[in-house]
């Protein structure tokens, strides 16, 4: 490799000889003044690598603890050469003194030590006395603070990485206490207005900022404090928790004139503590700004221009430096943010897209679903981008845009705006309906079918060609499909149920007739009802639901088959249907009995079969259905009691006649007196 990309490797290594070397030689002034040119030489070129990379490699970091090896033999020379009075310690001074300055500064540096400095613990013997020593400290404290921060920042990032990661699809299965706290929260409390968007660590940060004021104020006024100690304490304990290259303690500067005691100490390592989560906070988009987004990956960035904690300015960054990945790589994660992500992210992922021109191609899909957005800035965003990178895109690219069009559709909290931009689309609008009727009877989430159900019926007479699917969702078992459904069909065709395509839905409600859950077969009856006489084909299933054993269900069928054609039961059709309702005379529920031979009765000739099991049912429990049975008997054949089938109930009616209930034996009699008449 060049020697330009081995120049860390090539100092750290020329650093560790001289170091090697300087412990051999004897201690001289121009030593001194060479390890100054090497911590000088070494920290500018990783501050250099630092802006132009963006981060911190494992190369800076071992030439930086080389570098502290070096502030050591600084401190060792300083000592030896200048005299011991830059320093003060408890004879004998020994090597690993000066390694636990070093070390102890370095924690200091972190904050890591601030809490015992407070209650005035001392973990070093050595302990500078001189500006000249101080300066060489605070010099370390910053090469110390400038790297450590750039760590802490990493960390910061990966979080929000991590909540990034949680980004809307087409179908959110909620649980039943999602649900319930999604309710809830759509009741617009002001908690919910103020907190809901507020994170959990937020939360904590400020209630603790609040609890340390609160606590300033009654130890201030407890102990009375002047007013300029009042105002000079929390200032004194502010710079030095964002004191760079902490200078306030290594040179020992204090704003006010109060005694540390051991509670006035811990509510300042509180305060400090609180006050430290907001430094980092502005310390980590400082550091964005100044970098321009370099040195972060592609999957930081994506979290800064997704996380809801990220400022415009900081999202714009992070963008402007998307742009400097491969579009290969880059490509992937602007289509995902303009697809699942904020309003304001989208618009940006959108003129990202067009700054990258005819190489964000693969995108061109995505951003025709970007043009029914419901933002207008989105839309505008999308259509511009859409000009740069793919100018013919009508003719090329609506058929494989239409899927995610679909998705916006479905997903779009502005729908009618979204429906209205996707009907200036002219042919496109059309479509996009046979993918929307797809989904509308081929998903099991209520959620998704109410939103297919409901774009269809904004768009209007365009979706005539999803009457069929959404004639078959009128059976599904969601009530509020249901009326959504019927909504849809009314704006699209007021007379719907004469539309040609209605027809192809029959078969689909004759099936729900037949479904477990009663709400359904009552849905698919009253469909088939609404329908009139294009649902001819469904009357002897409708007749077949006249012996269902839910009234509802059955009354539901009765006036369907009024609505189709009232004189149903001479329907060719019909006849097929006679052993339904014979097998239904012998139903445990009286009122199920009655409707069967209420039918029969208005099939008329058409149920001769029934003739048997009718003179049965004249000594049935029921008086209501005794005598409709033998209503029904004389519309079918007035002369049924001459009939060979009615001679073949005789053994039934006898045994009627010692029926404990009186009426029943009656009716056994007045049946025997027919029949042999």
């Amino acid at each position: 490799m060049p020697l330009k990309k081995n120049i860390i490797k090539v100092v750290t290594w020329v650093s560790v000889a001289y170091l090697v070397t300087s412990f051999l030689l004897p201690n001289s002034q121009i030593l001194f003044w060479i390890t100054a040119l090497f911590i000088v030489f070494n920290y500018s070129l990783s501050l250099t690598y630092l802006f132009r990379q963006g981060r911190i490699s494992l190369g800076i970091i071992v030439l930086n603890v080389v570098q502290l090896v070096l502030f050591c033999r600084l401190h060792v020379l300083i000592h030896d050469l200048f005299g011991v009075g830059h320093y003060s310690y408890t004879p004998p001074l020994y090597w690993y003194d000066w390694v636990q300055l070093v070390a102890v500064h370095v924690l200091r540096a972190l904050d890591l030590v601030d809490a015992l400095s407070a209650y005035g613990i001392l973990l070093q013997n050595l302990k500078h006395q001189s500006t000249l020593a101080g300066m060489t400290l605070f010099i370390m404290h910053i090469m110390v603070d400038i790297f450590i921060l750039g760590a802490i920042f990493r960390l910061i990032n990966h979080r929000r990485f991590v909540a990034s990661q949680r980004v809307s699809t087409l179908v959110i299965k909620e649980s039943f206490w999602e649900r319930f706290i999604r309710r809830f929260e759509d009741t617009h409390f002001w908690f919910d207005e103020h907190f809901k968007e507020m994170n959990f660590f937020k939360l904590v940060r400020l209630l603790g900022l609040g609890l340390a004021v609160c606590l300033i104020i009654v130890v201030g006024i407890s102990h009375r404090w002047s007013l300029m100690n009042g105002l000079l304490w929390p200032l004194d304990n502010i710079l030095r928790t964002v004191d760079f290259g902490d200078a306030f303690q290594i040179f020992g500067w204090r704003l006010h004139s109060l005694e540390m005691g051991f509670w006035l100490a811990t509510l300042a390592v509180f305060f400090r503590l609180i006050v430290g989560f907001y430094a980092l906070g502005l310390a980590n988009r400082f550091y964005l700004y100044l970098l321009g987004g370099r040195g972060k990956t592609l999957e930081e960035l994506v979290s800064i221009c997704t996380s809801p904690q990220s400022s415009e300015e900081e999202i714009r960054i992070a963008f402007n430096a998307l742009l400097t990945f491969e579009s290969k790589k880059v490509l992937p994660l602007l289509v995902n943010i303009l697809a699942n992500g904020q309003l304001y992210y989208r618009r940006l992922a959108a003129e990202a897209l067009e700054k990258m021109g005819p190489a964000a191609v693969m995108a061109t899909p995505h951003l025709v679903a970007a043009l029914i957005d419901g933002d207008g800035d989105v839309r505008l965003a999308a259509s511009d981008a859409l000009e740069k990178i793919a100018p013919q895109w009508r003719q090329r690219s609506q058929k494989a845009a239409i899927p995610y069009i679909v998705k916006t559709l479905l997903e779009s909290k502005e729908r009618q705006a979204s429906v209205f931009a996707l009907k200036s689309m002219g042919s496109m609008a059309k479509k996009t309906v046979p993918y929307l009727g797809k989904v509308l009877v081929t998903s099991r989430s209520r959620e998704v079918c109410l939103a297919a159900a409901d774009v269809l019926g904004k768009l209007g007479p365009v979706a005539a060609q999803a009457i069929p699917h959404l004639m078959k969702v009128l059976a599904d078992s969601h009530e509020e499909v249901r009326w959504v459904a019927e909504e849809a069909l009314d704006k699209i065709d007021s007379r719907w149920w004469q539309n040609k395509a209605a027809s192809r839905a029959v078969p689909h409600l004759v099936k729900a007739l037949s479904d477990r859950e009663s709400d359904v077969r009552r849905a698919a009856a009253e469909a088939l009802g609404s329908m009139g006489p294009a649902a001819q084909p469904a009357i002897p299933y409708l007749v077949k639901a006249l012996a269902d054993n839910k009234n509802y269900v059955r009354k539901a069928a009765t006036c369907a088959l009024d609505n189709i054609d009232q004189q149903w039961w001479q329907n060719k059709r019909t006849s097929r249907v006679t052993p339904v309702l014979i097998n239904a005379l012998g139903d445990s529920h009286w009122i199920t009995r009655l409707t069967a031979v209420e039918a029969l009765e208005k099939m008329g000739p058409a149920a001769a079969l029934a003739i048997t099991p009718l003179t049965k049912a004249l000594v049935d429990g029921n008086h209501s259905v005794r005598k409709a049975a033998l209503v029904a008997l004389a519309k079918i054949d007035p002369n049924w009691s001459q009939r060979e089938v009615a001679s073949r109930a005789l053994p039934y009616i006898v045994k009627a006649l010692t029926s404990s209930n009186a009426y029943v034996r009656w009716a056994a009699k007045d049946a025997l007196n027919k029949i042999e008449h």
